[in-house]
């Protein structure tokens, strides 16, 4: 089976990262890529009758979690570099 994705809607390192997830239950391959698309082809490594009749939607599925997952990391990622800041220089000087 198939899969076109726009890189535009979803970031490369999510589709790397669902690509990943999904190594233990199918085999992924990528057929093409340029700027905007990707296009992958899927088959399912196991015997479950629901994986190999959902290829498409389980991949999509986890696709949309790895790509909300990434948005938040990039969102966040000034805040958390404050926090790792801020505990550093107000953290109490140890004792040698």
């Amino acid at each position: 089976m198939e899969i076109k994705i726009s890189l535009k809607e979803y970031p490369l390192e999510a589709v790397y990262l669902a690509i990943t997830t999904l190594s233990d239950r199918m085999s992924v391959r990528i057929l093409k890529q340029d700027k905007e698309n990707i296009v992958l082809e899927i088959k399912a490594k196991i015997n479950d009758k629901e994986i190999r009749e959902n290829l498409d939607e389980v991949f999509t599925n986890e696709l949309i979690h790895h790509t909300l997952r990434y948005k938040i990391t990039e969102n966040n990622k000034d805040l958390r570099e404050k926090n790792c800041y801020s505990s550093f220089i107000f953290s109490p000087k140890q004792k040698q």
